[in-house]
């Protein structure tokens, strides 16, 4: 697939389920609430998460909207994102080095 043919599938993909207005609509609503901005952004990327594990198994079919699960997948993966920052800093201080955490 050439460069600019991919851009323009990336960003149309997600319109191209019949029903992305009903998969879709809690994703900008929660966001857009103050109170629940942690939430969302935990939310959204376990629904990111699904959504990428579904075109690698070659469905093209948004992920429906499943709160808990996702939750738990998006909670699980900054987990390990905050892991995959904090080691190194650690070790970074450790030895003296600027590192990740150098600026703080």
């Amino acid at each position: 697939m050439p460069f600019i043919e991919g851009i323009k599938q990336s960003l149309i993909y997600p319109f191209e389920d019949r029903d992305w207005v009903s998969k879709l609509w809690p994703l900008p609503l929660i966001a857009a609430i103050p109170v629940l901005g942690l939430i969302s952004v935990i939310l959204l990327k376990g629904w990111r998460f699904e959504m990428v594990k579904r075109i690698a198994q070659g469905s093209h079919e948004l992920p429906p909207f499943r709160p808990i699960p996702m939750l738990k997948t998006g909670a699980l993966l900054w987990v390990v994102m905050m892991g995959h920052m904090f080691i190194p800093g650690v070790l970074c201080s450790i030895l003296g080095i600027g590192g990740p955490l150098g600026s703080l």
